[in-house]
């Protein structure tokens, strides 16, 4: 379930100044660990993973490619690792359609 927020909770707007998104919006998901994601450009998309740590750094969000590769000949399927430990969030952002794409910040699932 995805649930949209304005950003203006002091927490979030941290995340997302961290991310550096201009985006006015963010959408929040529980974080899926084993999920096979595209992180190549499709068309006019694509996704990018960021971890936002403690202290509001980030970088950029370590995956493997999908061993299953069955019709994937750009290795573009990557499969989620489990949730970095000692990060706040993990935020999917990218391009959707050749414009940037509203952020999603993932949490820790319960």
């Amino acid at each position: 379930m995805v649930e949209y927020l304005d950003s203006s909770d002091p927490k979030v707007k941290k995340i997302v100044a961290a991310v550096r998104s201009r985006k006015k919006r963010v959408s929040f998901a529980p974080y899926s660990a084993g999920s096979t994601v595209l992180l190549g450009w499709n068309g006019g998309s694509r996704e990018e993973y960021y971890v936002v740590w403690g202290d509001y750094s980030v970088s950029p969000l370590e995956t493997q490619q999908d061993p299953n590769r069955m019709g994937d000949p750009w290795g573009h399927r990557h499969v989620l690792p489990p949730f970095p430990h000692g990060a706040v969030a993990v935020v999917r952002m990218g391009t959707f359609n050749g414009k940037p794409a509203t952020p999603q910040i993932q949490y820790r699932p319960w």
